[in-house]
């Protein structure tokens, strides 16, 4: 038997991937109901990793959610920020926009951060975060970090739009 339905985390199942899912979701349930516990640990988190790479598509997808849902933990964490930059790699608009908004709300003191600066990193690589990133610098992005309008000088969205 093998763990492996996809060769990269963001293809789809290989054909017949499917009949394996019955020996695998226990791992994947495991991993959701304790997502911050295996998740900051130095195993489990690679456990979970492996997960992320190399499960059905379905069973990354629910535990890509799970991770985002717990990101306010697991991006500070030793272990479980790599957990998310994994997600990253899943290649899903959709949870990357999550990931994204998150750090948005947060900037500043995300990216100061040693572990959660490498998820930024990380964000930096995706297609949509360029766009995103700089409408986290022009004070425009919707979940805008106030603490980056003070930084930047600006005081207000009004004053910001005023400028340009």
């Amino acid at each position: 038997m093998t763990f492996k339905a996809t060769d990269e985390p963001e293809q789809a199942d290989f054909p017949g991937a499917e009949k394996y899912a019955t020996y695998t979701q226990f791992i994947y349930g495991a991993c959701m109901a304790y997502c911050d516990q295996i998740g900051s640990d130095k195993h489990g988190c690679c456990v979970m990793q492996r997960c992320l790479e190399k499960g059905l598509q379905r069973q990354k997808l629910a535990l890509a959610d799970v991770i985002i849902s717990r990101i306010h933990f697991l991006i500070e964490d030793p272990f479980g920020n790599y957990l998310v930059q994994n997600v990253l790699k899943l290649k899903s608009d959709m949870r990357n926009d999550q990931i994204l908004n998150f750090i948005a709300g947060d900037f500043v003191r995300l990216s100061q951060l040693k572990f959660s600066s490498n998820v930024i990193e990380k964000c930096l690589e995706t297609e949509q975060a360029a766009f995103q990133i700089d409408q986290m610098f022009k004070g425009t992005h919707y979940w805008d970090d106030q603490v980056l309008y003070r930084e930047l000088g600006v005081q207000s969205r009004n004053q910001l739009l005023r400028v340009n």
